[in-house]
């Protein structure tokens, strides 16, 4: 599957298991995602003081991210969490 923010292809993910309601991966990111890492360190980071992140609206709306199949259909979901390991953590939302 492809991971997308709006129409920006970030990179590929592999589905590996689920642990209810979250669906876990491996995230291959591309080029586009380098821009997107203060963003996933922010998000996953346990030490976060703040209580609102220090990113636009349209990053932490799930309306912005979804996955594309083989098949080439879109699948919407909540905002990943990209851990350092590059593991991903996202919950399928319904179209």
């Amino acid at each position: 599957m492809k991971l997308y923010f709006l129409e920006k292809y970030l990179g590929e993910v592999v589905e590996e298991g689920d642990d209810f309601p979250w669906k876990i991966g491996l995230f291959s990111p591309n080029s586009n995602a380098d821009s997107f890492k203060d963003f996933f360190a922010y998000m996953v980071s346990e030490d976060v003081q703040e209580t609102e992140p220090p990113f636009s609206a349209e990053l932490l709306d799930d309306e912005s991210w979804f996955l594309v199949d083989d098949s080439n259909q879109r699948h919407k979901i909540s905002v990943p969490a990209i851990h350092p390991d590059n593991s991903i953590w996202w919950i399928w939302r319904p179209f």
